[in-house]
């Protein structure tokens, strides 16, 4: 959702303030596509998180990084 236009202030507000560690990507529910697209898969990940790093001042790559780490750490411990 945060690759549409009409993402709310206060989920802005929200992804600005969240801690890292806490962060994780997903892009394949169907129901919730990327603007000018008609569904969302695990492809459009690199633009989920262009979207996310533009909100949260930083770059794309690192919250790439720090979402696959939270993930690792969630699911393998």
């Amino acid at each position: 959702m945060v690759t549409r236009r009409d993402f709310q202030v206060e989920s802005i507000t929200a992804l600005r303030r969240i801690d890292g560690d806490r962060l994780l990507l997903e892009t394949d529910a169907p129901n919730f596509p990327a603007a000018n697209q008609e569904l969302s898969s695990p492809s459009c990940i690199g633009a989920t998180a262009r979207e996310v790093a533009k909100i949260r001042g930083c770059s794309w790559m690192d919250v790439l990084r720090q979402t696959a780490e939270n993930a690792q750490q969630l699911y393998w411990g």
